[in-house]
């Protein structure tokens, strides 16, 4: 067995505090696990912050990240989000369930099985923190 996890800071402002932890776990069979997990905390009040507690516009945000998503992976509009093998559920995107920041970056990271199959890997998108800092409930800059 064997098991690693690694913590880093990710970002830090007076409002917001963005957390990385890369781990992996190994407890027999064909493979082990690895993936990421974003925490962000709200530096005011030190309570652990939901993803959606992270926005003012989430339903503008969820659009202008399905945009960036769809050009990264040539993904034409007129075409499901799935066309190309991925899995969003319901053929509809989603933000994945870890999103990060970093000094100049925001980071929607998916982690195996979310939206692909384990052999394809993570899938990850960063976004630049100017261009969508005004759908954030928190000074991300």
């Amino acid at each position: 067995y064997e098991v690693s996890i690694d913590c880093k800071l990710g970002f830090q402002c007076k409002s917001l505090i963005s957390i990385a932890i890369d781990s992996y776990v190994y407890t027999g069979g064909a493979h082990g696990y690895g993936g990421v997990s974003y925490i962000n905390i709200d530096a005011i009040n030190g309570k652990k912050l939901s993803n959606k507690a992270l926005f003012k516009d989430y339903n503008g945000f969820v659009n202008y990240a399905e945009k960036a998503f769809r050009s990264q992976h040539r993904i034409p509009d007129d075409s499901p989000i799935n066309s190309t093998g991925f899995f969003f559920e319901n053929e509809t995107f989603s933000l994945p369930e870890n999103i990060g920041f970093t000094n100049t970056e925001v980071i929607l990271f998916y982690n195996p099985y979310e939206i692909s199959s384990y052999a394809e890997g993570s899938v990850e998108l960063k976004l630049n923190k100017q261009e969508v800092a005004t759908y954030f409930a928190f000074d991300v800059l």
